[in-house]
């Protein structure tokens, strides 16, 4: 028997940790980009020398956000891996897989959410 509950004392459950919302950087200017002739010359690498993936590779101002910087966008979490032209201040460039993909994307006002 736990020392703290007994007759006449209530159990009580442990209390729950509570977990702090994602900070909030604001809301940012977001498009799209892939590794076609159009969007990157047909580059196959990003400025920090990875293979750009889905759902994991950003380009960003480097001034604002350095190379490595994790960034939650929509439910996923973003690595910054690449910079590109126009992507200055509060803009970001999120990478597809195709072409098509990236034009669907088109250009959103998003809020974005600094990741540990």
């Amino acid at each position: 028997m736990d020392e703290f509950t007994g007759p006449g004392v209530q159990a009580t459950e442990p209390a729950e940790e509570e977990t702090a919302a994602p900070e909030s950087l604001g809301v940012f200017k977001t498009t799209a980009y892939c590794n076609c002739s159009k969007c990157s010359n047909g580059r196959n690498l990003t400025y920090a020398g990875t293979v750009p993936t889905v759902n994991h590779t950003i380009s960003a101002d480097l001034n604002v956000f350095p190379l490595g910087t994790k960034l939650k966008i929509n439910d996923i979490i973003y690595t910054v891996e690449d910079k590109g032209h126009g992507v200055t201040g509060n803009k970001l460039d999120i990478f597809f897989d195709s072409h098509s993909a990236a034009l669907d994307y088109g250009v959103q006002n998003v809020e974005v959410y600094k990741a540990d």
